[in-house]
């Protein structure tokens, strides 16, 4: 599929024949005019014409090129790429919402009016470390975070994936997509708390 891409961007022309000739004809009507009738009055005026001409060639390849990037940044086959993978160690905080399992909580949920949050424990090589998920991940949003309950003898992690395309050709051209964080917590632990229409 990418060298249907590039084959299609190699069709778009830099500027088309009749766009070159206009430009041409609307230069050498400009000289001509400098020379024969021998005033300078109308230069300016050519000069504002080759410029539009110019300008609206280079916006109509643009507008082109971006119909095919379009086209094929939606039809190019894509998948969720799994970028780290860090286990998820108990804590004994108590926040919002709490995943309980295999006796201890793995994930605080921290909310407020209009922003949601949440704080987690995994093990580096200097110990235990208590961190917040947008400091690690930026720009995640609240419909880029999932919580998975998987059998118990999964141990609780935390997942960034990430969505790309299969032919690593595209990634370069258009950028790799967007990313998402799974918490993966043993079945049957997510508990949530509502009181007085508050998540506890």
């Amino acid at each position: 599929m990418y060298q249907d891409y590039l084959e299609e961007v190699k069709k778009v022309p830099d500027l088309t024949l009749g766009q070159i000739l206009l430009l041409v004809v609307v230069i050498l009507l400009g000289v001509g005019l400098v020379i024969f009738m021998d005033t300078l009055e109308l230069v300016p005026l050519i000069f504002l014409v080759a410029t539009g001409i110019l300008v609206y060639s280079l916006v109509s390849q643009s507008s082109k090129l971006k119909t095919v990037e379009d086209k094929y940044r939606e039809a190019a086959p894509s998948e969720w790429v799994k970028k780290t993978e860090d286990n998820l160690y108990s804590m004994n905080v108590q926040e919002k919402v709490e995943l309980h399992g295999s006796g201890g909580i793995f994930l605080n949920q921290i909310s407020s009016k209009d922003f949601t949050d949440y704080r987690y424990v995994v093990k580096t090589e200097n110990g235990y470390q208590l961190r917040t998920l947008s400091k690690q991940y930026k720009g995640l949003s609240e419909g880029d975070i999932y919580i998975q309950e998987k059998p118990e003898t999964v141990s609780p992690k935390i997942i960034l994936e990430q969505h790309q395309y299969k032919e690593k050709e595209f990634n370069k051209v258009f950028g790799s997509r967007e990313q998402r964080v799974i918490f993966v917590v043993p079945e049957g632990t997510v508990q949530t708390k509502f009181e007085e229409g508050v998540i506890k």
